[in-house]
């Protein structure tokens, strides 16, 4: 369903609730109350669709639950945009694994440190040339543990 069309039926079932409940409420000779119940009835349809997506963002489930009206595209494209996440973050830990294999092979100590020198992973050659112990050391900042001038 396009975008255009789902916010037509949204504005539609605005309507028709609140045609109802005028009518409703006409028949009862209170027309205003009529429609407001038939506003809040809307509402409330609304918040029930705010708070499945709510409870699908919190949870961690691929695939979006059913909506209706305007809400369904939107469901419908945060679903792809977790999709797309989720093989984007699976390419990155593959990437960091063969970076990791890759640097666990090299008989240099290898270091792995974020731009305020916190170390956030080192190789066995690091370990033992450096006397750096896992997983104690990781987190700690790099000038803490190595304290050589020259380096």
């Amino acid at each position: 369903m396009t975008h255009f069309r789902a916010a037509e039926r949204s504005i539609a079932l605005l309507l028709v609730l609140a045609g109802l409940g005028v009518l409703v409420g006409w028949l009862l000779g209170q027309a205003g109350f009529g429609m407001a119940g038939g506003l809040l009835l809307w509402s409330a349809l609304q918040l029930r669709q705010l708070l499945r997506l709510q409870r699908w963002l919190a949870s961690r489930r691929m695939h979006a639950p059913e909506s209706e009206g305007a809400w369904q595209p939107i469901f419908d494209s945060l679903e792809r945009r977790r999709k797309a996440d989720r093989r984007r973050r699976r390419r990155l830990l593959e990437a960091l694994e063969a970076f990791r294999d890759a640097a666990r092979a090299l008989p240099d100590g290898i270091i792995a440190i974020d731009d305020t020198d916190t170390i956030h992973w080192f190789n066995k050659s690091a370990k033992r040339l450096l006397g750096l112990r896992y997983p104690t050391d990781v987190g700690n900042h790099l000038t803490h543990l190595v304290r050589s001038p020259r380096f």
